[in-house]
């Protein structure tokens, strides 16, 4: 376990990782708020399914982790974030 905190993808894994909770809290929200605002204009649902899940995972996955790194900034918001 130690070799793999220090390994090439270590340190990136172990970081998003603090935030497995919250990204776990969040991304019902997210998603939800993504398919009111763009399912009207891109037609979410009739996409292929086998490139629209992939990149919707990214997208949720990144929005959450920018949501919650910077919710860990802000001092009266940091114990919302799952991190330890």
């Amino acid at each position: 376990m130690n070799r793999f905190k220090h390994g090439k993808y270590g340190h990136a894994v172990t970081s998003l990782s603090q935030y497995s909770y919250g990204i776990y809290l969040a991304h019902y929200l997210i998603l939800h708020l993504l398919l009111l605002i763009l399912n009207p204009y891109l037609h979410i649902t009739s996409f292929n399914s086998i490139i629209a899940i992939p990149v919707i995972v990214v997208v949720v996955f990144a929005i959450s982790v920018l949501i919650l790194s910077t919710m860990d900034k802000i001092p009266v918001l940091n114990k919302f974030t799952g991190k330890k």
